[in-house]
């Protein structure tokens, strides 16, 4: 205001600022006479206030053709709102064709992809030994023969062994050998 009223009377002025009470870098002078008006424009505009260069302008009521354009994605009116209006608008159009695509062919017998490759993988050898490498250590087998059919045991017996190690004297260890047909 009292950079201002040097120049002319101003009736009032206001800065805006946000919700936390920090300038917004723009704010409003009321001044008497609309003449008061045009000569503090010729001499403010482009101007500095300390080290901050003003631009001064006539108000203008919101949504006036003569406005500068918005230039923000969030900014209604800006051709980046627009484009991500347009979009959004398209995965939603996408999301629908897909739902109705789905809903004609519930009946048919139609793979998704991770049908189809699991379908694969049960038929195809080179999918499925590849699909086999991943499977945990507990399900997998680590022979390709080991069968429990084929894994017949003929003969189970338990032996006394004495210890081999130094001061292990008197000590018997307990074998089991297996054997296989």
């Amino acid at each position: 205001r009292a950079h201002f009223e040097d120049f002319a009377e101003v009736t009032d002025a206001r800065v805006c600022t946000t919700s936390d009470g920090r300038s917004r870098n723009f704010g409003f002078v009321g001044f008497r006479s609309e003449k008061d008006a045009k000569k503090a424009l010729r001499h403010f505009n482009e101007t500095y206030i300390d080290t901050s260069k003003i631009s001064v302008e006539f108000a203008r009521p919101v949504g006036d053709e003569k406005l500068v354009r918005p230039w923000s994605k969030y900014s209604e009116g800006s051709s980046a709102n627009e484009r991500i209006a347009k979009k959004n608008q398209a995965k939603d159009e996408k999301v629908d064709w897909r739902k109705a695509k789905e809903e004609r062919n519930k009946d048919k017998k139609i793979y998704t992809e991770e049908q189809r490759i699991l379908l694969q993988a049960k038929t195809e050898p080179e999918l499925k030994s590849f699909v086999e490498a991943f499977k945990k250590r507990s399900k997998t087998r680590v022979w390709e023969n080991d069968d429990d059919a084929l894994m017949q045991i003929s003969e189970v017996k338990q032996v006394a062994v004495p210890s081999r190690k130094t001061g292990g004297e008197g000590v018997v260890h307990t074998r089991t050998h297996v054997k296989f047909e």
